[in-house]
Order: C-alpha cells, then sequence, then structure tokens
C-alpha cells in the first residue's frame, strides 16, 4: 500500500463517520414524527413482537393473548419468532422502541450496501463511495416501505437484508443453506 491509499483510506474513514451523520440528520424527522405518536399508534407491530416474547416469559400461551386496545392484534408469528422476542420484552418499551428503530436502519445499511456494491466499488467512484451510499441510504429512508417499517416496527427490512446479505455475500462467516 503506497502512501497515497493510506491517506484515502484515513479520508475515507473520516467520510463514513460524516456520511452516517448526515443519514441519521435525513432520518431524523420521520423517526421523530413516529415515535412522538400517542403510545397506542405507533410501533405496533413491536409491540405484537414484545407481547409474545412476554407471554413466553410469563409461561402463557403465546396465541391466546393480543395487544392491549384500540389495536387488539394477535400473535400470528411461528414460535421462534416470540422466543426471539424475549429480549425485546425484557426492555422498557421506550428502549425497544428505540432500539428497534435504530436496527431498521441497520438492516437497511446492510441492504443498501449489499445492493449497490457494485456501483460503491467501482473504481471511479470509489473516493465518492461514503456519499453515494449516504444518498441512496436517505432516498430509501423516504420510500414508503421503509416509512412503514419506523411507522408500525415491521420486521420486514431485517428479513430482507438477512437474505441479500445471504445470497450476495461473497465470502461469508455464517454457514449457509443449500445442497
Amino acid at each position: 500500500m503506497t502512501s497515497g491509499e493510506v491517506r484515502v483510506r484515513r479520508r475515507q474513514w473520516w467520510a463514513w463517520v460524516i456520511a452516517a451523520l448526515l443519514v441519521a440528520a435525513a432520518a431524523a424527522p420521520l423517526v421523530y414524527e413516529w415515535l412522538t405518536n400517542p403510545d397506542d399508534q405507533r410501533l405496533v407491530d413491536l409491540d405484537v413482537y414484545r407481547t409474545g416474547g412476554q407471554m413466553l416469559l410469563d409461561g402463557r400461551p403465546v396465541y391466546d393473548y393480543f395487544t392491549p386496545a384500540p389495536q387488539l392484534l394477535p400473535f400470528t408469528y411461528p414460535p421462534v419468532a416470540a422466543m426471539l422476542a424475549v429480549g425485546l420484552a425484557g426492555m422498557s418499551w421506550e428502549t425497544a422502541q428505540w432500539v428497534w428503530t435504530a436496527g431498521i436502519f441497520v438492516a437497511l445499511a446492510v441492504t443498501v450496501g449489499f445492493s449497490f456494491r457494485p456501483l460503491l466499488v467501482r473504481e471511479s467512484l470509489r473516493k465518492y463511495a461514503p456519499w453515494v451510499f449516504a444518498l441512496l441510504m436517505v432516498l430509501c429512508t423516504y420510500l414508503m416501505p421503509i416509512r412503514d417499517q419506523v411507522r408500525f416496527g415491521q420486521v420486514d427490512i431485517l428479513l430482507v437484508a438477512l437474505c441479500v446479505a445471504d445470497c450476495v455475500a461473497r465470502r461469508p462467516w455464517w454457514p449457509r443453506g443449500g445442497s
């Protein structure tokens, strides 16, 4: 590695930090809008996941309980989903909302990173990669599917990120399914 490459990599590190801050600033109005809704009108799907986890912690049947009014939503996921939600059930509602919302954006970053990797690693754009990535993140953040992820606290973008990572990763460190 030449000294010029070292300087570029150091500059890239700071550029990635600034790009992440720009994404956070751009996403803040959306997050603020939905996380300040009345308690019963925000992240209702997250409430369903947490309720499933809480039922397991309480030793109660997962499928016999509904979230509080006005939604009255049942847990309709496989039992393993309730087991995975136990950690969320152990958090306060406020903490779970912030952790889940941050997770949405981490999953979106994984999805954008893998999906747009050919563009981001292109030699002609490499030095602009943090800015291109930030632009793509902001654009995706304000598309309806991600807006709904933040509004309802859905699990979809996490599933998309897992699928994309599994299918697109060149040399994953995790075991893959298949033959």
